[in-house]
């Protein structure tokens, strides 16, 4: 499998002609909260059994997906084990495309899988958990894969630290409180192809504007690495260098 980085932001979950079932929501945690691109927006069911989340493309139709991912949940420390992604042609006979899989801990998970095409995708956390899970973003779709790994010294884990300074009214240092770490990671790529940046890149950052996005700088080998994320700033340059084109990013999101 491709283990370049790639960017998910094209979430079938938000499609508008999907139509999506799900276990009953615990009050206070409705289910749009799933793809409203704000991990700290929660979905919640009640009690301990299973819960399920199916889309179906509708007859006739179909969608394609290769990345199944999650943020701002706690499904580790909820006891979630054998969770798994399917999917089907006929709502009877499911098939896995990822898992069964036991989250190794809370905030993001992420399986980038071979792309499948179904009409139906539903993704299943069996009961047998010690309370009621909650997930802040779930997404089912494809990825954007870019062509070329990050130039060396790359860092998926550095990080800047918030902090609540204050001082006397004379100027001296009265105490320092860590408010939250965030990501700030720094991506540089070069000898991209023109057509990359014209084809794919450039629609992601039209259509996606400045909302967060799962990225993984390498889906099958560390997909424990990946990051919720969005671009720093607001403009993209990618400057030709010969026939290729080069591109500097820096990645930012909450790190807790």
């Amino acid at each position: 499998m491709n283990s370049k980085p790639v960017v998910c932001w094209n979430n079938c979950l938000a499609r508008p002609d999907v139509t999506l079932s799900h276990t009953e929501s615990a009050d206070g945690h409705p289910f749009q909260n799933l793809f409203d691109w704000r991990d700290y927006t929660l979905w919640k069911t009640s009690g301990t059994g299973e819960v399920f989340v199916k889309l179906d493309a509708g007859s006739g139709n179909s969608v394609s997906a290769d990345t199944w991912a999650m943020a701002g949940h706690d499904l580790c420390s909820a006891g979630v084990t054998g969770m798994g992604l399917y999917y089907s042609d006929d709502d009877v006979t499911y098939t896995c495309c990822a898992g069964p899989c036991s989250p190794e801990a809370d905030g993001v998970f992420f399986r980038k899988f071979e792309s499948v095409t179904a009409r139906y995708f539903k993704m299943v956390l069996p009961a047998g958990y010690s309370k009621s899970p909650a997930i802040g973003v779930l997404y089912m779709g494809t990825c954007l894969g870019f062509p070329a790994c990050p130039e060396a010294g790359f860092d998926p884990d550095s990080f800047e630290v918030e902090e609540a300074v204050q001082y006397s009214r004379t100027g001296n240092l009265l105490g320092v409180a860590q408010k939250y770490r965030k990501w700030s990671i720094p991506l540089d790529f070069s000898r991209l192809p023109a057509s990359f940046i014209e084809n794919e890149w450039t629609p992601f950052r039209k259509d996606h504007g400045s909302r967060p996005f799962f990225f993984a700088w390498d889906p099958a080998g560390r997909p424990e690495e990946a990051r919720f994320v969005r671009l720093a700033a607001s403009g993209v340059e990618a400057p030709y260098e010969g026939p290729w084109r080069s591109l500097s990013l820096r990645l930012s999101g909450r790190a807790d």
